[in-house]
């Protein structure tokens, strides 16, 4: 597996998960178009699971579309760059948030660029997006799980998730 990121810190959670699989750790900003064209030129890439998020507050009063597009640049320009790869691998999948279609109080951007991502299979048919309900500890679970609990709404355990996903290919795109 490949796992690329622009964060410094990894969980190294996969190597808990898949023991025996090897992993190449890649510090890559995905909104760079030719770093994305490099790690395609450099490694024999045969899937793609762009997992890329930001959760961050904004306001209506002071949210702009430069702000959403600086701080969810990876999501949304990494998704595009990704998304001209996709007929180079057997599987693309693309990870989306519920949010997209719920919406979420202050954290409109995060459900705008949810939005877009949604839109990509519709010019790069070999994308496959979906829409993931609330996740243990992550996104808005992190703050208000007991509350997501509470009406209804199971929280999805990551170790679950991957498994889902039968992960046999050889890229996990962060």
């Amino acid at each position: 597996f490949i796992v690329v990121t622009r964060s410094s810190e990894l969980s190294k959670k996969e190597t808990v998960l898949f023991p025996k699989a090897e992993f190449v750790y890649e510090h890559i900003d995905l909104s760079n178009e030719s770093a994305v064209d490099t790690l395609f030129n450099r490694y024999d890439i045969d899937g793609i699971y762009h997992c890329a998020g930001v959760l961050s507050a904004d306001s209506l009063e002071t949210i702009s579309y430069s702000d959403i597009f600086e701080k969810h640049k990876s999501k949304t320009l990494g998704g595009l760059h990704l998304a001209k790869h996709s007929e180079q691998v057997t599987e693309c999948w693309f990870m989306s948030s519920i949010s997209s279609v719920w919406g979420m109080k202050n954290h409109y951007g995060y459900c705008y660029v949810n939005s877009y991502l949604d839109t990509l299979p519709y010019t790069y048919p070999n994308v496959s997006v979906m829409r993931i309900g609330p996740i243990a500890g992550a996104g808005m679970s992190a703050e208000h799980g007991e509350l997501l609990k509470a009406v209804g709404l199971p929280l999805i355990a990551v170790d679950e998730l991957i498994h889902a996903f039968r992960l046999n290919s050889d890229v996990v795109v962060e």
